[in-house]
């Protein structure tokens, strides 16, 4: 083939596809010490509506820090090791609401960090919200409170608030009149906005205290479905006031509902669907496809809704006994007794899907009798089903018999521990050729 000097464009492409197969996502959850309780000094009568939030202290950077009612009023405790609380803080002389409605634990307070601060919100005895400020009390450990935020709720609070911080806004969620949800929100800690734009328009509604928890810059609620069915149902949104929603037939929650997000997983605790009130633990790694664990060992009181908080790289579950005045502290990924460093579990059955596609042209040019010039170009595209998920890089050792991956420290090999956004992946590559023929014809 001479082309006298002309250019001669000679391209082919080739297209591969490989079949998907189906994914069993990966499962994580807490492995949890033996529960513990202690007593709260100078307290009489029933701990009701137990929350807990990792807050700051003057002498620590973080400890744990509980709201609860009790004798009619807020009291806060500190913890400094996630497992014995002391009352060293004052407390609000405030009446919460609380109430036995079944299934629902509408005793419940609500606690975050924001900007360095502690943040209280309740239901009062009047259905109105309150929110309320800690500040540090000079170089000690001591938080004096005061009230940023009273406002009736126009029908009404029906529930028990939620918090959370979200893209530098504090939310705080509740239920109002027949459980429609409404979100009262603050950049400052002290100019508050109440608005029913969102989900309120929506219709959206929560008979119980929901879960909230941000998750990949997406923040997520989970609840109780508003019926008899008690189904779970579940939210997302990117920005905190459009909101999209799911629910899931297949799983019960029967009680409030305490989210955290942990191990790149949603993770919410609520009570066994049924009269035994066992504590259950749901896991999500997106907020759509939900796994259930059943802690049996630990049972809540009637109509209690359990609260979480990170605190020493795990989980910490306290929940209020109804006869006695103490708290149930139960740890995640760390031993209770020595406070040492514990494994986590992870499920080892995973199945990946993956796919990938190829096209390539050629393009050559024959300047000369006998001499080619060629350019390749091919792309290659590989598909993953764990796109927009996140990896916790680390070392794991597999059990013989449990089949179960602990995670270890250090990482082996090259690549550092760490989070890694998992996506697609393209490539092109391009090759140049110059060929020369001897003895040809062309």
């Amino acid at each position: 083939m001479n082309s006298k000097g002309f250019f001669k464009a000679l391209s082919a492409a080739a297209v591969l596809f490989a079949g998907f197969a189906s994914v069993s996502q990966a499962q994580y959850f807490p492995t949890f010490g033996a529960a513990t309780t202690d007593s709260v000094p100078g307290q009489s009568g029933t701990v009701q509506g137990l929350s807990i939030a990792n807050v700051p202290l003057a002498s620590v950077s973080t400890s744990i820090m509980g709201a609860f009612n009790v004798g009619g009023h807020v009291a806060v405790s500190t913890s400094y090791d996630g497992l014995n609380y002391t009352l060293s803080q004052p407390s609000i002389y405030v009446q919460p609401y609380c109430d036995a409605v079944a299934h629902a634990g509408h005793c419940a307070l609500a606690i975050t960090n924001f900007n360095s601060h502690p943040y209280i919100s309740f239901r009062d005895a009047s259905s109105n919200l309150q929110i309320w400020r800690g500040d540090l009390s000079g170089s000690s450990d001591t938080y004096l409170w005061t009230q940023v935020f009273a406002s009736p709720i126009t029908g009404g609070m029906s529930t028990s608030p939620s918090m959370v911080v979200f893209q530098g806004k504090m939310f705080v969620i509740y239920g109002y009149g027949q459980n429609f949800l409404e979100e009262t929100y603050t950049s400052d800690g002290v100019n508050f906005t109440q608005t029913r734009a969102g989900l309120g328009a929506m219709g959206y509604a929560a008979p119980t205290q929901v879960g909230l928890s941000v998750l990949n810059n997406t923040l997520y609620m989970t609840a109780q479905q508003n019926n008899s069915n008690r189904e779970l149902v579940y939210w997302s949104t990117t920005d905190g006031f459009n909101w999209t929603n799911g629910f899931n037939s297949s799983l019960g929650v029967d009680s409030g509902v305490s989210m955290v997000t942990y191990n790149n997983n949603l993770v919410f605790a609520t009570k066994q669907n049924n009269n035994q009130n066992h504590l259950f633990l749901f896991s999500s790694p997106d907020g759509v496809n939900w796994f259930t664990q059943q802690q049996g060992g630990t049972v809540l009181a009637a109509e209690t809704t359990p609260s979480l908080a990170l605190f020493n790289g795990g989980i910490t579950i306290p929940g209020a006994r109804s006869t006695l005045t103490q708290l149930l502290a139960q740890g995640g990924a760390h031993n209770n007794t020595t406070g040492t460093a514990k494994a986590l579990s992870i499920a080892s059955s995973c199945d990946p899907d993956w796919g990938y596609f190829q096209a390539s042209t050629r393009t050559q040019w024959n300047p000369a009798r006998g001499f080619l010039i060629g350019l390749d170009v091919t792309y290659s595209h590989v598909f993953t089903a764990f796109k927009g998920a996140q990896a916790n890089l680390q070392g794991a050792a597999f059990g013989a018999s449990s089949g179960n991956a602990n995670v270890i420290q250090p990482v082996i090999g090259a690549r550092p521990n760490g989070v890694y956004n998992l996506k697609d992946l393209g490539v092109v590559s391009v090759v140049m050729r110059a060929q020369r023929l001897f003895n040809s014809g062309d």
